[in-house]
């Protein structure tokens, strides 16, 4: 991409962010996603959602007459309205020659709502995109009872479930488990969504289903959740023992090979870097230090052994969904109903797909240490294998996805820098955003 063509033509969708204190490139990043997602972004062009937040307004005021001032005002303080007036600028080109925008205006509401963001470091850009979604969908929010289209006789059987009674849920597994499954779904959108219910829900949310079996007994119990971006734990994606011990040898004989070649001098420096000094907070009479030792060094083998093998491998996203909803095991589950402790399997199963799927790659482990294992990901990719079976496809809708935005991170939790690519529907092309610099 050549920059210049760029600035010249003045592409509509097509400007920079600049980056304040040279810590808000993971709000920048996500802020361009969600600029070249076109759902999102009409939202603040048709402006729809000012009247409705005017009218949540008006309802919430105590005294008879209305302040029409205070109503403007209230307007202007919302997150919703301070991205209409970040985007639209930036789409219609109002200021043509301004190919930088500054969105502090914009970071200090988000703060207002968010202290975190206002702090001089850096944070995570995953977070900053779901509190985006909260804020908004807060703003523009209403409350919404929801219909189920059911047969006379799925009424009953429907109001029966109601009666949370696990004999007769049971029974009903047995003969129309599809029916459960709607019922789990119902009675948590209902709680939702007698909140708040917004345009966002049906394009963000991904509604997940929880089917827990107890092993003891055979009962299922179903739980529904819903989530604005799907998880998933590269660490899932779990490598072969044998593969690793056949990396640790090559690298133990790389070693070899080195000290033989280099001088004694030289030697001694290799042998430094690749065993540590034993701090002296760590020394303790009481423990075999040379065997602890030996044990830090194992550690520190297999994983700089893990993270060669992962350099030399990659996974695809169908790896990464496939690991996320796979099987798991829970150890020691007291079951509702033969009341005993014992296993029990849980299998996570896709029963409401959104407009826009957004997936988070979780690269980091509890101890911060990060897992850059490439991730390939086709333009078009197709979730259908993970959709629960028992729910009718013309209710599903359509199954396949299409690449719009990624968001990269580089480098480690306490420096790194975040960047990202998204098709700008306009020009049919991608566009790579580096804060300022595209």
């Amino acid at each position: 991409m050549q920059q210049e063509s760029i600035v010249e033509s003045h592409i509509h969708g097509i400007a920079g962010l600049y980056n304040e204190g040279a810590y808000t490139c993971y709000l920048n990043s996500v802020l361009q996603l969600l600029s070249n997602i076109p759902k999102f972004r009409n939202i603040f062009f048709d402006k729809n959602y000012q009247e409705i937040i005017i009218k949540k307004y008006i309802s919430s005021c105590t005294n008879t007459e209305i302040d029409y001032k205070l109503v403007a005002v209230n307007l202007i303080k919302t997150l919703t309205y301070q991205f209409e007036k970040l985007f639209v600028p930036i789409w219609i080109n109002k200021y043509a020659h301004t190919q930088v925008f500054n969105a502090i205006s914009f970071r200090r509401m988000l703060g207002a709502k968010h202290p975190a963001f206002l702090l001089p470091q850096q944070q995570d850009s995953d977070e900053c995109l779901r509190k985006l979604v909260e804020f908004i969908e807060t703003d523009i929010g209403i409350e919404n009872d929801i219909e189920i289209d059911l047969s006379d006789e799925d009424k009953e059987t429907f109001a029966l479930l109601s009666l949370d009674d696990t004999c007769i849920r049971s029974q009903i597994i047995k003969v129309n488990p599809l029916l459960v499954k709607i019922h789990a779904q119902y009675s948590y959108l209902k709680n939702k969504y007698s909140r708040n219910y917004s345009v966002l829900n049906k394009m963000f949310d991904l509604g997940v289903l929880n089917t827990i079996t107890c092993k003891n007994c055979n009962t299922k119990t179903f739980n529904y959740v819903d989530e604005i971006s799907l998880w998933i734990d590269i660490s899932s994606l779990q490598m072969n023992e044998d593969i690793i011990e056949e990396e640790i040898g090559k690298m133990n004989k790389e070693n070899c090979d080195a000290s033989v070649e280099k001088s004694t001098d030289h030697e001694s420096k290799i042998t430094q870097i690749i065993t540590p000094t034993l701090p002296t907070t760590l020394a303790n009479p009481n423990i075999n230090n040379s065997e602890f030792m030996q044990n830090i060094i194992k550690h520190g083998q297999r994983r700089r052994a893990v993270d060669r093998i992962y350099k030399k491998t990659s996974y695809t996203i169908e790896n990464c969904l496939e690991a996320t909803f796979k099987e798991e095991i829970i150890s020691g589950r007291k079951c509702d109903n033969c009341k005993t402790e014992a296993d029990s399997t849980k299998q996570a199963t896709i029963m409401e797909l959104p407009d826009t799927l957004i997936l988070s790659l979780r690269r980091y482990d509890y101890m911060q240490n990060k897992n850059s294992t490439p991730i390939k990901y086709d333009a078009v990719f197709d979730v259908s294998p993970h959709i629960d079976k028992d729910i009718p496809v013309d209710k599903i809708g359509s199954t396949r996805y299409r690449l719009v935005a990624v968001i990269n991170q580089y480098g480690s939790l306490e420096c790194g820098h975040y960047v990202c690519n998204a098709f700008n529907d306009q020009i049919g092309k991608w566009v790579h955003f580096n804060d300022d610099a595209v």
